[in-house]
């Protein structure tokens, strides 16, 4: 568990409905990472909406969140849950290598001008 002092604590926990936190990661080791974003999670379960900017996070970090929103040039190019991801980019004609990190891979796929594609195929 990551140690916060006691007044940040009850800040973050017992006042916001809603946290945003603009990469809270960033700077971090791994293991704290995950702590981190465990910590937020459990915070997002206890009723608590978390939302928050993250760049590059591992594969185990991204199976951790409950929903994913990519943005492209100020437009959505996908918002939902995080399992459906996959799937979802699939189905446009975007299938994600067996291996790779989904979020590094789509991330990778809308920002190399692919990006007026798959847009042209949301509803």
């Amino acid at each position: 568990m990551i140690f916060l002092p006691f007044l940040a604590y009850l800040i973050l926990v017992f006042f916001p409905e809603i946290l945003l936190l603009d990469e809270p990661t960033t700077g971090l080791d791994s293991c704290t990472t995950r702590n981190l974003v465990s910590n937020l999670s459990d915070i997002a379960y206890k009723g608590k909406i978390v939302i928050l900017t993250i760049h590059q996070p591992r594969s185990d970090i991204f199976k951790m969140f409950d929903k994913i929103g990519i943005l492209s040039m100020g437009e959505i190019v996908y918002f939902g849950k995080a399992d459906q991801m996959v799937p979802y980019f699939g189905s446009l004609g975007f299938p994600c290598p067996t291996y790779a990190n989904p979020l590094d891979h789509y991330g990778n796929t809308v920002q190399h001008n692919k990006y007026k594609k798959i847009n042209s195929n949301l509803p």
